[in-house]
């Protein structure tokens, strides 16, 4: 390290020096400064658009919430007119059918015809339909 110089002893080339070192600390110091406000204003722009794409994730998120609200609804519903169409097309008179060696009737397709075209039309929904699995 150098020994330092009292003013007295600072010839006019040191002072240019000191003026260039002063400069170039100035300098280097309005660099970190702009650089930080432009890292400032990156992070802010970053920061609006991630609240955007939260805002629309939520926005997404209820709509997609009511549409399984409704789906599961009508899910429901159709489940329950299935559920009624089977009923209705129930056989009757299995037993005398079977004796008699004929099909059983089917109260609303008419005689002799079970299993009816309805009946069978509900069963073949798939398993979906068939057996419910959640609640």
């Amino acid at each position: 390290m150098t020994a330092r110089k009292t003013l007295d002893q600072m010839t006019s080339d040191d002072l240019d020096q000191l003026y260039e070192r002063l400069a170039k600390a100035e300098h280097d110091a309005d660099v970190s400064i702009a650089a930080a406000a432009h890292l400032t204003t990156l992070v802010g722009q970053r920061s609006e658009r991630a609240e955007q794409r939260l805002a629309h994730l939520q926005t997404t998120s209820e709509a997609a919430g009511r549409l399984l609200t409704r789906t599961t609804d009508e899910r429901d519903t159709l489940r329950a007119a299935i559920a009624c169409v089977r009923e209705l097309h129930q056989p009757t008179g299995v037993v005398a059918a079977a004796e008699a060696g004929v099909e059983p009737d089917c109260p609303i397709c008419g005689p002799n015809r079970w299993p009816c075209p309805t009946y069978l039309a509900v069963t073949d929904l798939g398993p979906a339909v068939k057996e419910p699995t959640d609640a």
